[in-house]
């Protein structure tokens, strides 16, 4: 494809990823998420006055990354960026994410055709499966 297509394919998967991000951090809305499944929350938005699926996902990235939250702020002073590294083992693995390789080491040729709800609502089911099988603390 285009350069242009790729380019608008990267920017709707970046919003796709803003949306979660921003439903795990809201109490609210993952609530909502967790209960009635993601059609509830489409439902539940359309009648929010800031509906999650309308943000601005250069302004949840900028956000983030500047700390304005305290949550925020703490998770990156813990846990900080990775120094960036030159070996060749790092430019491979870069390479084969840029080719569609996946995690499992499975590859696929193109995921721009995905549906943006089907994407969304994925990122949400495996955050909502690893936040269930996450240790617990024990309530005091």
């Amino acid at each position: 494809g285009s350069g242009v297509t790729k380019a608008s394919a990267a920017c709707a998967k970046f919003h796709r990823v803003a949306v979660a991000f921003s439903v795990f951090k809201d109490v609210e809305k993952f609530r909502i998420y967790r209960d009635h499944g993601y059609e509830g929350l489409v439902k539940s938005e359309a009648h929010a006055e800031n509906d999650v699926f309308d943000l601005e996902p250069f302004a949840v990235y900028e956000s983030f990354f500047a700390g304005e939250d305290p949550e925020d702020r703490e998770y990156l002073l813990l846990n900080g960026a990775e120094p960036e590294s030159d070996s060749d083992a790092d430019v491979a693995v870069a390479d084969d994410d840029a080719a569609g390789a996946h995690a499992d080491g499975s590859m696929s040729e193109s995921d721009d055709d995905d549906d943006p709800d089907d994407v969304v609502e994925e990122l949400l089911a495996r955050g909502k499966a690893e936040l269930a099988a996450a240790p617990k603390k024990p309530r005091v």
